[in-house]
């Protein structure tokens, strides 16, 4: 009885020991229990209100990219003046330059994350990066506009048209017809390289094709194999 006696004493004493010892910066556990919990509670509130201004931010950013999507440098403009105005009267900012700086945060994002449907020189639409428009020189959009003009105009006009006037432009013979017949070269090459490329895909098939053929006909290595590739030769040369 004794032992048995001793042994929960023993037990006791351990525990109320390890209770004692349970201490952060010499004080016991108890005592800032409640501080340590109350913390934790407010981070788990605080991470709810980042994740919700992190779902908020994100549907900001999609709205924006909605507006600038298609918009030409000027629009760009206008929209970035307005947004900030809007990003001053919301007192986060703090200033002007805060603002600026939180609008070209939320358009550094748009170019990280959202894509746009550009026409590729193979006249195939492709997904790229959403890029900020950029200011065109006064020459730049001379130009650009010009380019628009022309090609307003050969749309209008079949293969045979073209023809006809790239003859009759030769006929003439002066700088400003031969001028005319290198836009007219132009269009004509324009519309012939989608036929080109697919030509040209066609037929790397078919090297491709005949290269494996080949192979594995030498690889084989019989009197048949070198009939075939004989015969192959020969409807080559």
């Amino acid at each position: 009885m004794a032992n048995t006696t001793s042994t929960v004493a023993e037990s006791v004493n351990s525990a109320v020991s390890v209770a004692v010892t349970e201490t952060i910066g010499g004080r016991p556990v108890a005592d800032v229990a409640e501080t340590l919990v109350q913390l934790g509670f407010d981070m788990g509130k605080a991470h709810g209100v980042i994740d919700a201004g992190k779902r908020s931010l994100a549907q900001c950013d999609k709205a924006l990219f909605d507006w600038v999507k298609s918009a030409n440098y000027d629009e760009f403009q206008l929209i970035r003046r307005e947004v900030i105005l809007g990003l001053v009267d919301s007192g986060c900012s703090g200033s002007t330059n805060g603002a600026e700086q939180m609008w070209d945060k939320a358009v550094n994002r748009i170019c990280r994350e959202f894509t746009v449907a550009v026409i590729n020189d193979k006249g195939v639409s492709e997904m790229v990066a959403y890029a900020r428009p950029k200011s065109q020189s006064k020459d730049a959009v001379r130009k650009s506009e010009a380019k628009a003009k022309l090609q307003a105009e050969f749309s209008s006009k079949s293969d045979a048209d073209l023809e006809q006037e790239k003859a009759d432009l030769l006929s003439k013979g002066d700088t400003k017809s031969l001028n005319r017949v290198k836009q007219v070269n132009a269009e004509m090459d324009n519309r012939a390289k989608p036929e080109i490329d697919k030509r040209r895909a066609e037929l790397d098939l078919l090297v491709k094709v005949i290269n494996e053929k080949v192979k594995a006909l030498a690889k084989v290595g019989d009197s048949n194999a070198v009939d075939k590739l004989t015969m192959a030769l020969g409807c080559l040369v």
